[in-house]
This record gives C-alpha cells, sequence and structure tokens, in this order.
C-alpha cells in the first residue's frame, strides 16, 4: 500500500499538472501556427516558440507537476506509485476530452475507465 493518503494526492496532483501542461503545450503551439516542429524550425525558433504564453505556462505547470512527483518517489517505491500516476493521468485525459473537447462519452470509454479505477484501487490498496 501506498505509504500514505498525502502521496496518493500527491499523485494526483501530479497526475493533474501533467494534463493541464501538456493541454496548455498543445493549445499554445496551435497559437503559433506551427503544424510540426522539426529540428530546423525549432533550431530558428525555439525562443519564440518557448516564450508563447501558454507553452510557457505549460513549462510551469509540468515543472510544479514534476517536483510533486520527485517528492512522491522519495517516499515510494517506483513500482507502486508510478500505475497509479499512469492511471489518473489516463482518467483524467478521457474526463477533459470529454468536458472540454466535447467528445463523446461511450460505453467502452466508460467501462475503459472503470478497469483503470480498479487497477489503480487494487495498485494502492494491495501493493
Amino acid at each position: 500500500m501506498l505509504g500514505n493518503v498525502s502521496h496518493f494526492l500527491l499523485i494526483i496532483a501530479a497526475a493533474l499538472g501533467s494534463i493541464i501542461g501538456n493541454s496548455l503545450f498543445r493549445s499554445g503551439l496551435s497559437k503559433t501556427g506551427v503544424e510540426s516542429l522539426g529540428l530546423d524550425y525549432l533550431a530558428k525558433n525555439l525562443l519564440s516558440v518557448v516564450l508563447q504564453p501558454l507553452v510557457f505556462a505549460g513549462f510551469v505547470v509540468y515543472s510544479i507537476s514534476a517536483v510533486l512527483w520527485l517528492r512522491v518517489l522519495t517516499a515510494e517505491p517506483l513500482n507502486r506509485a508510478y500505475p497509479v500516476l499512469m492511471g489518473f493521468v489516463i482518467l483524467f485525459l478521457i474526463a477533459s476530452s470529454i468536458i472540454f473537447l466535447r467528445e463523446p462519452l461511450t460505453l467502452t470509454k466508460i467501462s475503459g475507465m472503470a478497469l483503470i479505477i480498479l487497477g489503480t484501487f487494487l495498485v494502492f490498496i494491495r501493493m
């Protein structure tokens, strides 16, 4: 079992930060008008891409998420914490795509989310 509830909450916060950070990256990149970040484009425009406000905010949020994750790793074994993190990342990604992108909620998604919740619970309780 994961050490305590605060570690579990830190994992949830790290997962949320990962999803929010990546969403900000994606939104910011779409505002730059860039369809592909090839190495040649990055070599010439790295600073303007990084300083795009949403991309920059993504780096800030993602960095905070990484610090929270590092805190978890100081207290929990990776083989226990990582499956829980990934379970929440997937759940939050599906939920945000349904809420913000208006993707349909299908029986397949509901079933998959239920299995992820069950698996995450089993890792949290039994390991």
